[in-house]
């Protein structure tokens, strides 16, 4: 089950609605997995640079949209979605993060990070309005991880 925890309230999703996205769409290898409880939505990306969005109900699992080649060939490592600003960003082992807008699921910008380095964590921080990148530098010497 996947679990969540919001005040006072706790809900449980099980495992085979994962499951299910994976087998009714023809997406690969999932690599990251967020599940919007608020709009009951859940939105998955994979090795092969698709996004898809699915909607879920307590019998059924159905495709809302598809964003094909999002990094344009490269696999996406890392997504986070906040409902707050009404933005998602992805990122993959490039230094570029795209920045989505959540309604259109069109792009709306892009951050390039410093060469040398790739994000490994996002996180919203949704009254601020601010995004927080962790990176890993990479350099001939040692490797360096710095948020």
């Amino acid at each position: 089950f996947f679990f969540s925890s919001r005040r006072r309230h706790t809900r449980f999703l099980p495992v085979s609605w994962a499951r299910r996205c994976v087998q009714e769409t023809d997406q690969g290898e999932i690599t990251c997995l967020k599940i919007d409880f608020l709009n009951r939505l859940i939105i998955s990306a994979s090795w092969d640079s698709t996004i898809h969005v699915q909607e879920y109900s307590q019998s059924e699992v159905n495709l809302k949209r598809v964003v094909k080649n999002a990094h344009f060939n490269k696999q996406i490592n890392l997504l986070e979605v906040s409902v707050y600003h009404n933005v998602f960003v992805t990122g993959s082992s490039s230094n570029i993060i795209y920045i989505w807008d959540y309604e259109y699921f069109k792009p709306i910008g892009c951050v390039q990070l410093p060469n040398m380095s790739e994000p490994t964590a996002f996180g919203f921080i949704n009254g601020l309005s601010i995004l927080l990148v962790c990176l890993l530098y990479t350099s001939d010497a040692a490797d360096d991880l710095l948020c």
